[in-house]
């Protein structure tokens, strides 16, 4: 699903587009709850009217959708994010089209889990970038077109690196921005297929920076991540994804955003 394209039909005389752009979307622990006793609307209701009049709708699903309790094989972690099946009806009833599935959570209820998501997006037409069964199709775009215009958004995160997909085994896009060259090359191989398939509007999506953290601490002089880069974080994070931006050489500039404080 994460290779498809969904489109409309009929490209329209204007050729705009309102895009929404949100972030995380957790339907698990207590949010779960609530959908099984109030329904899949409940979480998203007060949001949907207006998540639902865009024409291109893209979150963060920061859980996996599953009935399986198993947890993750590996370390023990402080939470588990995982939302019942009926789940997946709270991002459609939101008019949800894409959603990136690279986060530390979507392996939370292990391989099955993240197999499970994806069946459920599938089954729902929502495509989704940064996993899959590897490493290739973790890798992967996805594509929508709405009233003639293409977007193509690829999904990485930088934590936690063994969910990251192999060769063979299921699982997410990791990037490791300590090695700020590596992770430079891994965003323009990953927006190589996007520019190759002629999109308007190359997305990237980056899960990224350590989470509870105090307080957000930037170097000085160092602008804020550049407002057309999808990108969420905490802390140091900000001041090294700013950093990286400035090293964006050949990535497209709509992607880019061009220069920290242009």
């Amino acid at each position: 699903m994460n290779a498809a394209v969904l489109s409309d039909s009929v490209p329209g005389p204007d050729p705009r587009v309102r895009l929404m752009l949100g972030g995380d979307v957790m339907l698990g622990r207590l949010v779960g709850k609530a959908i099984q006793r109030f329904g899949p609307h409940y979480p998203l209701s007060g949001v949907a009217p207006l998540m639902s009049k865009a024409d291109l709708t893209i979150v963060n699903l920061e859980c996996a959708i599953t009935s399986s309790t198993r947890e993750w094989h590996g370390a023990p972690k402080a939470f588990y994010f995982g939302a019942p099946p009926a789940a997946v009806h709270a991002l459609t009833d939101a008019g949800v089209d894409l959603v990136s599935l690279a986060n530390n959570h979507a392996l939370d209820y292990d391989v099955e889990g993240l197999l499970d998501t994806m069946k459920y997006l599938r089954a729902r037409g929502i495509g989704w970038a940064g996993a899959g069964n590897s490493i290739d199709e973790a890798r992967a775009p996805v594509f929508a077109e709405r009233n003639g215009l293409r977007f193509g958004m690829a999904a990485l995160c930088d934590h936690q690196v063994d969910f990251a997909a192999g060769v063979r085994r299921p699982g997410t896009t990791y990037v490791d921005l300590d090695d700020e060259p590596a992770a430079l090359a891994l965003m323009r191989k990953l927006l190589e297929p996007i520019q190759q398939a002629k999109a308007d509007w190359p997305i990237l999506s980056l899960h990224w920076a350590r989470t509870w953290c105090p307080s957000l601490r930037a170097s000085s002089g160092a602008s804020r991540t550049p407002p057309s880069t999808w990108a969420g974080g905490y802390c140091s994070g900000t001041a090294r994804m700013s950093s990286m931006a400035s090293s964006c050489t050949g990535l497209p500039d709509r992607v880019c955003g061009g220069r920290p404080g242009r």
